[in-house]
């Protein structure tokens, strides 16, 4: 697609921002959504005239959703799309560490995450010559992959000559 074509398209597109959302309750009932980290899934509950009926538990929205619909458990759209982004939501909290609340913003930390880590230094002698190498570890010990689990970055390591005294 050309450019021209883009912007001509995006001109005609139908905006959507000034829609009222109207909330109807589903006549097949409604569910509540929460992440479990210690078991590692999302648990959506289905409820019917206030009683817990089924138990769904996943990590991907497209399946929970597909189930919840073979199940029969959805009878509108509206229903099924916010069912997905709550869904979705609170897989996007389980594999993030964040907190998550039904019907609520997520809230994504700005800041990195904070982890406890030693910082160590030590010398080493790479082809003769001696370096300070500096890094980190978890609590147990393990150094490297737990910077890439926190923080979701490559771990970098820094390397001072130290001159040969």
């Amino acid at each position: 697609m050309n450019d021209n074509k883009l912007v001509k398209e995006l001109d005609n597109a139908i905006d959507t921002t000034s829609i009222k959302l109207k909330w109807v309750q589903d006549p097949k009932g409604y569910f509540t959504i929460k992440p479990f980290p210690m078991r590692k899934k999302v648990y959506v509950r289905y409820y019917k005239n206030n009683k817990l009926k089924k138990t769904f538990s996943g990590i991907n929205t497209s399946q929970i959703v597909q189930k919840l619909i073979e199940e029969g458990l959805i009878s509108r759209l509206d229903h099924a799309a916010y069912l997905g982004k709550e869904i979705e939501k609170a897989i996007i909290a389980l594999k993030n560490n964040l907190n998550y609340v039904q019907d609520e913003k997520l809230r994504l930390k700005k800041e990195g995450r904070s982890f406890k880590a030693k910082i160590f230094s030590e010398i080493v002698t790479i082809n003769g010559k001696k370096y300070e190498h500096f890094g980190c570890k978890d609590d147990e010990g393990k150094f490297g992959d737990f910077l890439a689990k926190n923080v979701g970055k490559r771990v970098e390591m820094k390397f001072k000559f130290i001159n040969d005294k």
